[in-house]
């Protein structure tokens, strides 16, 4: 079963009231029996906290009647669709108010059954009554934007599945029950948009020790303005460091190629001077797939291969980027005071 990490509930939370003297609700002088004491019940290990009142109350809603959870990150706003079931005693099933006690700081169960919308006697009570066996209504809250908390990674990128495979490895599972878990529930309405080449292209551009940033920025505008230089990227990494322009390594020459390989080695690339057979192969299986996808979907085959070539860079370790890109840009710029 799958749990939404969250600080623990008191110990107090999770069991049934004290009927001594010393109860946390009753008069010290009450006589009442323990069988005319309200049990709050037990929440669950599966639930959603939500603190208020400048944290005086706390709500814990158990996961089964949570419907849906929507995070609106730009409007500091956060929507929770509830399913409200009244128990005969008027407790909400799977709803439960506690209150921070000012003796042992930590929160206990409140005496709360449903109240009815009219009922202003204490406004941090919810609410929740209903004429009817169930109903749904949608809780809102609203974050402070001004001064904001620090966002974890998941929210940031919207991909719940991710967060709770990292939190509970194998307890976690796609499949089965987990259909109707937190992954199925939780939706980030505007999480940062996926990133790109680009974006590890221009945190090169930032962090590079080469050149100045000037220089890296028009390198990126002008020369790795094409597919093909982009992927001179990789196509440096499989060559290795001793086939660039700055080492005395053999070239191929045309008559030591043939087919494929001569072709991709004919088409004029902006670094074919340095390629070797094998980064040969890779350039001309990105020319066959640019040819194969524009003469079944036209210009939008061939843009969609350049953003798959772009993304499968994209996913090589940084540090290997960041190599690569640091040795085109040396020779980018030669070349340019060389002209």
């Amino acid at each position: 079963q799958e749990h939404l990490p969250e600080p623990p509930v008191s110990p107090v939370s999770n069991t049934l009231l004290s009927t001594s003297s010393s109860s946390t609700y009753g008069d010290s002088n009450s006589q009442t029996s323990s069988k005319d004491k309200i049990s709050p019940p037990t929440p669950s290990a599966n639930r959603l906290s939500i603190s208020y009142a400048s944290g005086n109350r706390r709500m814990v809603i158990d996961a089964e009647v949570v419907e849906k959870m929507e995070i609106y990150r730009s409007e500091g706003r956060i929507e929770v669709k509830i399913k409200l079931q009244q128990n005969s005693d008027n407790t909400m099933q799977g709803i439960l108010v506690e209150g921070l006690s000012e003796v042992t700081k930590s929160y206990v169960p409140l005496p709360f059954q449903g109240k009815n919308k009219l009922d202003d006697s204490d406004p941090t009570l919810p609410p929740f009554a209903t004429e009817s066996t169930s109903t749904t209504v949608v809780l809102i809250a609203h974050l402070d934007i001004k001064r904001p908390l620090s966002e974890p990674r998941w929210v940031r990128t919207g991909d719940i599945q991710d967060w709770l495979r990292s939190m509970f490895g194998r307890m976690f599972w796609v499949a089965g029950d987990a259909a109707e878990g937190w992954e199925k529930k939780i939706v980030v309405v505007d999480p940062d948009p996926p990133p790109t080449i680009w974006t590890v292209l221009d945190g090169w551009a930032q962090n590079s020790p080469v050149g100045v940033s000037t220089e890296r920025q028009r390198f990126l505008k002008t020369h790795l303005s094409e597919t093909e230089n982009i992927l001179e990227i990789l196509l440096r990494l499989v060559r290795g460091e001793r086939a660039t322009a700055f080492f005395s390594a053999p070239t191929i020459s045309a008559p030591s190629v043939s087919g494929p390989l001569l072709s991709a080695l004919s088409q004029n690339t902006a670094h074919g001077s340095q390629q070797t057979h094998v980064s040969l192969a890779v350039l001309a299986m990105f020319q066959m797939s640019i040819e194969y996808a524009t003469k079944a979907l036209g210009e939008g085959g061939k843009k969609e291969v350049n953003e798959r070539i772009g993304e499968i860079i994209r996913c090589l370790p940084s540090h290997l980027i960041y190599k690569s890109l640091d040795g085109i840009f040396k020779e980018w710029r030669v070349e340019k005071k060389g002209r």
